[in-house]
């Protein structure tokens, strides 16, 4: 029998041991920087472990070479109705918690106000009274408090806030080491009733950091930590045999003036952008094209003086009525859209690479190179600088064991394309909602 270096041990709801995975046809583990990790593994029907695996809440740790590369509940099975047949069971990482936890606007309050003088998921802005039975000074998003001053801080706060004191996950947060250092607060979403995922990704991509949640072998908890990139100091190449297969792509930029649709309704609504005659920005100067693309960002905060009229409420003259400091808040999310759409059509070189081990690169471990990792890529005589994005442990009982890092976005598996792209459909239609 062929060697298999991936050590996966199976638990009950409570975490406690209930079985192993041996002697298996088939394992795939997929674990990833940006994205949801999951795993299957096929065995024969009468493997002895098979009960462990389909007791209800049953769960499992992947360990490769010391290192946990996945950890998560069994979340479906499929196999042969007739005897002598295989069972597929499918796994996902334990960050699908980030996903499956919709953050409270205000986690210590009720969905449903049990007064007419309660909040319910809502907070009082600063000044002003609150009325009973009307929304004046309430803000209607999440407060992500003053105390978090780090990027790390703010991620391990909402985890903290959402996942264990409003929920009781048994997850342990690991110490704060500062990651990313001082946090720009205009980096903090306004945000409510979306995935946990949602509030950390703005920071995480602004300060270049990823998360990990894991199970260590045989423990009894949940393990979440913020972390950073390496670098790998080896520059890949074609002829090392480290490249294996892929494409890559340059994108000349696809928008040069983000035209923003704020809030307001119809001829009330206010808009912001670049505006003029000609070559005005740097990248239109360069590309000689100008680019006009309209976005929507109807989640500003509108602090209107107490007691002005309803008719007075209009976005588009918000400057000549509202106080300087509000207005400049309410602008801060007009900017960050403006920010956005500008970053989203900016030029672009995608890379879509898979590699493979050689004697002198290798995944995983203690001395591998390891998911989220920075590489310098030497592809037809050009340098590119990318990052490991993901990777695929397979294990064959006929071919045997073979780790393959992967670069951006390379994909020859039809069902996690579709996975995908059903993903991002639910995000944009939850969004929309999430919005009114």
């Amino acid at each position: 029998m062929l060697d298999n270096p991936l050590e996966i041990v199976v638990y009950d709801k409570d975490f406690n041991v209930t079985g192993f995975v041996v002697d298996p046809l088939f394992e795939n583990i997929v674990p990833s920087w940006d994205d949801q990790g999951y795993g299957n593994f096929r065995l024969a029907a009468d493997n002895p472990h098979i009960d462990a695996i389909e007791e209800p809440g049953a769960r499992v740790t992947v360990v490769y070479d010391g290192w946990v590369a996945l950890s998560g509940p069994v979340t479906s099975w499929d196999g042969d109705i007739l005897s002598g047949g295989n069972v597929t069971y499918q796994v996902l990482d334990d960050r699908h918690l980030a996903d499956d936890t919709v953050l409270f606007v205000a986690p210590d309050n009720p969905l449903m106000p049990e007064s007419i003088s309660d909040l319910g998921q809502a907070w009082k802005r600063p000044g002003g009274d609150l009325v009973p039975g009307q929304v004046n000074n309430q803000d209607g998003y999440y407060q992500w408090p003053d105390s978090v001053t780090t990027a790390e801080a703010a991620i391990k706060w909402v985890v903290r806030d959402q996942m264990i004191e409003r929920l009781g996950h048994p997850i342990t947060i690991k110490p704060d080491l500062g990651r990313g250092g001082p946090l720009d607060r205009d980096v903090l979403p306004r945000i409510r009733f979306d995935p946990v995922r949602e509030a950390m990704n703005p920071i995480l991509n602004a300060y270049n950091l990823g998360i990990r949640f894991w199970q260590d072998p045989y423990g009894k908890t949940i393990n979440f930590d913020v972390v950073e990139r390496g670098v790998w100091p080896q520059e890949l190449t074609v002829e090392a045999g480290i490249i294996v297969g892929g494409t890559y792509q340059r994108r000349a930029p696809t928008a040069t003036r983000p035209i923003i649709g704020g809030n307001g309704e119809t001829a009330a609504r206010a808009f912001y952008g670049r505006e003029g005659r000609g070559r005005l920005t740097d990248r239109e100067l360069t590309y000689g094209r100008i680019l006009e693309v309209f976005r929507d960002s109807t989640n500003g905060q509108m602090i209107w003086p107490e007691n002005l009229p309803e008719e007075k409420k209009v976005v588009k003259y918000g400057p000549f009525v509202m106080t300087p400091a509000n207005w400049k808040l309410y602008m801060k999310t007009l900017l960050k859209s403006e920010a956005d759409g500008l970053a989203e059509g900016a030029a672009k070189t995608n890379l879509a690479l898979k590699l493979a081990e050689t004697e002198d690169f290798r995944f995983g471990g203690t001395s591998g190179i390891q998911i989220g990792d920075v590489v310098k890529l030497n592809i037809r005589g050009a340098t590119y600088v990318d990052s490991i994005s993901s990777a695929q442990l397979v294990f064959t009982r006929d071919d045997g064991f073979a780790a393959t890092p992967i670069v951006g976005d390379y994909e020859d598996d039809p069902d996690a394309a579709l996975a995908t792209y059903v993903s991002n459909l639910t995000k944009a239609i939850r969004r929309q909602a999430t919005r009114k």
